[in-house]
Parts: structure tokens; C-alpha cells; sequence
């Protein structure tokens, strides 16, 4: 824009295209017309639909004021990124009825070791008529088995279960996480070669993706012990104040001083499933906010280097053997993690 103004713009597209099969074999949950209660499983050829509105601006601008005689740059910028959603997410589907089925049944032991026949009887433990697979019989205490015409949902009388079984899929609501990110630092050239910033940084995550048991939100189907279904309703923040002091490289050294003071607020730090997404209130996850387990209050990072002047201008085999060396080192600290009772 001016000799000492540059700005920086730009529009991002990013489309990630949703797993799918061209035979329609996935295995996905269709919710009834109450929800979990009368839903179905059955066959599909995606769990979740396209999300094509990820449009990503960006803009950026560096600023040095002419009355501090190119001493001073302002910098600045603003962009929304979006994030792909691990695969292996929904890829646990691939384990639902009816080509599969998980009955959560641990552990197996003999009744002579812990007294508990492999797992009360749900286990049966016996051998094929012949070296044939299809020659085990079908155990009677899990389920009668499948018709392989029909491949019908569960819930017909073609695919029946004595016991509930475990469910992964996606929903129709699913959305790609997408971020705001921006920052705002000052940077100014000090005597002694010293160059010194100051500045802030901040993020706002939204649709970050939680893998919560669906019957912690909504009345459970007694034919599903547990329905994992990848949910984009988490939000975070992260507010930072970033301070560094460094030199440049002069005389053979050069070292660099950050200092960061920040805070990380979030409803949930991983995605789970487990005991970090079975929350006090898994319906209502705005009451879970509060620090990030990742959030380090203050961080700290001193760099050196010392390029050695010993024999460094010898271009003799001296110089190439003892010449060229560099002392160097890293120290980082950081305050400890948050944990709660």
C-alpha cells in the first residue's frame, strides 16, 4: 500500500470429502422419530454429510511508522483455519451390526482361576467340528446370527441380538472444527544490536469434536450399551502475551530471550471416548469450561550460540578439521499443569 505499509490478504477453500463406500457396505445409526429410543442401524454409503462452507479469509499487515526512522514494525492479522477430522474417528464403525457386533464382554476365565466361567457363561469357549471356520457353532448366550440375503437393520427379525451391542457412526449434524486466529506485536530495535517484541496472540475454536456416549444426552436404547458418535459442539479460547528480547548475530553471538504469559480455556482437551468425555454433565458440556489439562500459565525459553572464532578463517586442513564449531544450548521451563480433585 505505501513503502513502509504492507497488507497481506487472502481467501482459503478447504473441502474435505467424508468417507464413503460406492457399494453402500458402511454401517451408520438412523435415528427414529424419538431419537435413540427407536433408532435403527443399517447399512449406508457415508456416515456424515459434506460440510462444503469452509471458507477461510486471512489478512495481515506490517507497519513501520516513519517517525521512528524504520526502528519499529506493528504487525498484525486475522484468519479462520479449518481442521480435518481424524479418520480413525468413525472408522469404528466398521465393527457395527450387521456384518459385526462388539457385546463389550471382558474378561474370560476359567472357573477353576477366578471362579468366574468366562465372563458367567457369556464366552463359550469350543472347537469346530472340522479345520473349517464355519464349522464353530454360534455362541446361543450373544445372538442367533444373520440372515445373508436379507442384511437387514437391527431391530428386524433378521438381525436379532440376546445382548446390547456397542455402536460407532456419524451424525448428519457433523461439522468441520474451524478456528479464529489473531495477533497484534510490536517489535523495536533497541542499541546493542538488541531487538525486542512485545505483542498478543489469541485463538476461538468451535465444532471441536468430542466421541460422548449418546446415551449420556438423550433416554438409551436397551438393544445399544454405549452409541459413540463424533460430535462437533466443543469451543475453546486462548488468550497469550508474547515478550521476546534477542541479538543478532554479531561477532559470533547470538542468543534469544521468550517469555509467554497465557491462558487456555476449553470444555474438553481431547476428544476421548473414555473418563475425559463422560463429563459432570455430558448434555450440557458449557459447564465444563475451564483451563485446558494442556494449559501452562508461563513459559519460558532462553536460546544461545557462540560461533567459536578458533581457526574459523584457516582454510588449511587445520581450518577444516578444528574450524567452524558452534557452542550452542536450549533451556525451556514452564509453570505446571491444572488438575482438579
Amino acid at each position: 500500500m505505501k513503502p513502509n505499509l504492507t497488507l497481506n490478504l487472502g481467501l482459503r477453500y478447504e473441502y474435505y470429502p467424508p468417507l464413503s463406500d460406492t457399494k453402500d457396505q458402511l454401517s451408520n445409526l438412523t435415528f427414529g422419530s424419538t431419537g435413540l429410543v427407536d433408532s435403527k442401524v443399517g447399512l449406508a454409503s457415508r456416515l456424515i454429510q459434506p460440510d462444503r462452507n469452509n471458507f477461510g479469509p486471512r489478512i495481515g499487515l506490517a507497519w513501520s511508522p516513519s517517525r521512528f526512522h524504520e526502528t519499529t514494525v506493528v504487525r498484525g492479522g486475522f484468519g479462520v483455519a479449518y481442521n480435518h477430522t481424524d479418520d480413525v474417528l468413525f472408522a469404528n464403525a466398521r465393527g457395527n451390526p450387521p456384518a459385526f457386533a462388539r457385546f463389550n464382554i471382558c474378561c474370560g476365565t476359567a472357573s477353576s482361576d477366578f471362579g468366574s466361567p468366562f465372563a458367567g457363561g457369556t464366552i463359550l469357549y469350543t472347537l469346530g467340528s472340522s479345520n473349517s471356520a464355519t464349522s464353530y457353532p454360534i455362541n446361543p448366550a450373544l445372538g442367533f446370527g444373520i440372515d445373508p440375503k436379507e442384511r437387514s437393520v437391527c431391530g428386524d427379525k433378521a438381525c436379532t441380538f440376546d445382548q446390547a451391542v456397542e455402536i460407532y457412526g456419524g451424525s448428519p449434524k457433523f461439522r468441520n472444527a474451524y478456528v479464529y486466529i489473531y495477533s497484534f506485536d510490536v517489535e523495536h530495535r533497541l542499541p546493542w544490536k538488541l531487538i525486542a517484541t512485545a505483542g498478543y496472540q489469541g485463538s476461538a475454536g468451535h465444532k471441536l469434536i468430542r466421541l460422548v456416549n449418546q446415551n449420556f444426552l438423550q433416554k438409551p436404547n436397551p438393544a445399544f450399551f454405549a452409541v459413540f458418535l463424533p460430535t462437533s459442539d466443543v469451543n475453546s479460547n486462548y488468550h497469550a502475551l508474547n515478550m521476546q528480547m534477542r541479538r543478532q548475530f554479531s561477532g559470533g553471538l547470538q542468543f534469544n530471550f521468550y517469555y509467554r504469559y497465557s491462558k487456555s480455556i476449553d470444555q474438553l482437551s481431547s476428544e476421548g471416548p473414555g473418563a475425559q468425555t463422560n463429563q459432570t454433565d455430558p448434555a450440557r458440556p458449557q459447564n465444563e469450561h475451564g483451563p485446558s489439562d494442556f494449559d501452562t500459565k508461563h513459559y519460558v525459553s532462553v536460546f544461545g550460540l557462540w560461533d567459536l572464532p578458533v581457526f574459523r578463517t584457516r582454510a588449511d586442513w587445520i581450518g577444516r578439521a578444528f574450524g567452524g564449531w558452534q557452542i550452542n544450548g536450549i533451556l525451556s521451563a514452564h509453570s505446571g499443569f491444572p488438575w482438579t480433585p
